[in-house]
């Protein structure tokens, strides 16, 4: 009888895990799945598993925080913020944080509204979905809870919806369950609280757009506009690199031109280098920007040069021929290849980046189209150019030491 737990048996359980530690061969990964228990429970489902002990013979605890409201019981949320949260730091105050994972559930539970069948029955993400599509239901996120709670209404006339092999009777149904909104919100205690991770239950059942911005929300990335950019995963290596900080209001924008001051920031970035006023280097028209540093240190290794007069003109965009040049005054490549890679590049046509245009190719740093072509003219987006800076390998990145330090030799022109 789980409600009548005794120490005993949670004394055994964690001897069985013990036992399984020592059997299993070395690097073997353990994980205990617990119930999650807000309130500290010591009896009952929750009180079943002493954390601390297990904790002792296993790598991880998924930590179930769900089934907050459960089959046969009151309608409500399956798991509230305040039930994972109080479940998480129950877990942190007993083991080291490192070895939690919060379980979060990819499914809901359907109410009827008259008290009949179903009573709280587990229905899967994409079920829920298919439900609130085909009943036109209202969805409304529960500001208390940080739940979804969906509405549907099954009219006499409509096609029954079959939910546990039985067909539902006319009427209206509630359901509770975990949209994007709410993930978001429980995954942010994921970064709050430095917890491991999250695993789910269960895999196969979420919906279709749910990693679109998961893995995103997961490492603290929020932007609200990058869930289905192709350049998403480049979007999120640089921002756990700190190459990328957004735009301020939780976007991105991805589609966006980068602009000339993005781009020194970008790559004095990712060069490592600390970004330093400096009156030596200093561009008329960049006085008191948000970039001034990061473009006076970027003139000041070269990597970047004016437009005549003193200028810089920071705010326009950037082509790609540009971009290539900029790239390449800090990786600092030869051209070596001594063919013509691109049908539009030629040395006549661009003297300025040609060079770069073509050693930064020949390394595998930059591409073109398929038709053969590299459209130097073309504006280089935001998610393209962090696509390319992150896909340059770290050992080819040169450290600041290593720059070379004169325009002359460089070879630099107008960029």
């Amino acid at each position: 009888d789980i409600e009548n737990v005794t120490v005993d048996e949670r004394e055994a359980y964690v001897d069985f895990v013990r036992l399984l530690r020592l059997k299993l061969p070395e690097g073997k990964t353990v994980v205990v799945s617990v119930a999650g228990n807000p309130l500290g429970w010591t009896t009952g489902w929750q009180g079943s598993y002493d954390y601390a002990a297990l904790a002792d013979y296993c790598d991880y605890l998924m930590v179930m925080a769900y089934d907050e409201h459960y089959y046969g019981g009151p309608a409500g949320p399956v798991s509230s913020i305040s039930y994972v949260e109080d479940s998480i730091k129950y877990a942190v105050s007993l083991v080291p944080k490192e070895k939690i994972v919060l379980g979060l559930p990819f499914y809901g539970r359907i109410w009827s509204d008259n008290g009949g069948y179903p009573n709280g029955y587990g229905i899967t993400s994409t079920k829920i979905a298919q439900l609130v599509r085909d009943y036109c239901g209202s969805v409304q996120l529960d500001p208390v809870s940080q739940s979804t709670r969906a509405v549907i209404t099954v009219n006499p006339d409509d096609p029954k919806p079959v939910i546990g092999g039985q067909a539902l009777d006319a009427g209206t149904y509630t359901i509770w369950y975990e949209s994007e909104a709410s993930i978001k919100a429980k995954l942010e205690l994921v970064n709050q609280y430095d917890i491991k991770g999250t695993g789910n239950w269960a895999l196969g059942q979420e919906t279709g757009n749910t990693w679109n911005y998961y893995k995103l929300w997961l490492n603290n990335c929020t932007f609200t506009d990058i869930g289905d950019t192709p350049e998403r995963d480049y979007i999120l290596d640089a921002y756990m690199k700190k190459l990328v900080k957004g735009c301020g209001d939780g976007r991105f924008l991805p589609n966006e031109p980068l602009t000339r001051a993005q781009a020194a920031a970008l790559i004095v970035r990712l060069l490592k280098i600390k970004p330093e006023l400096n009156p030596a280097y200093s561009f008329d028209d960049c006085k008191g920007g948000w970039a001034q540093a990061y473009i006076e240190t970027a003139r000041k290794y070269h990597i970047i040069v004016g437009i005549g007069d003193n200028l810089y003109d920071p705010d326009s965009p950037v082509t790609r021929e540009a971009f290539a040049v900029m790239i390449n005054h800090a990786l600092l490549y030869q051209n070596n290849s001594g063919s013509r890679i691109y049908t539009d590049v030629t040395e006549a046509a661009n003297p300025w980046s040609y060079n770069d245009i073509e050693a930064l190719s020949s390394y595998g740093i930059i591409d073109g189209f398929s038709d053969g072509t590299f459209r130097p003219h073309d504006t280089m987006t935001r998610a393209e150019a962090v696509a390319l800076i992150t896909q340059i390998p770290a050992p080819l990145i040169p450290p600041a030491e290593q720059l070379i330090t004169s325009a002359e030799q460089l070879g630099a022109s107008i960029v």
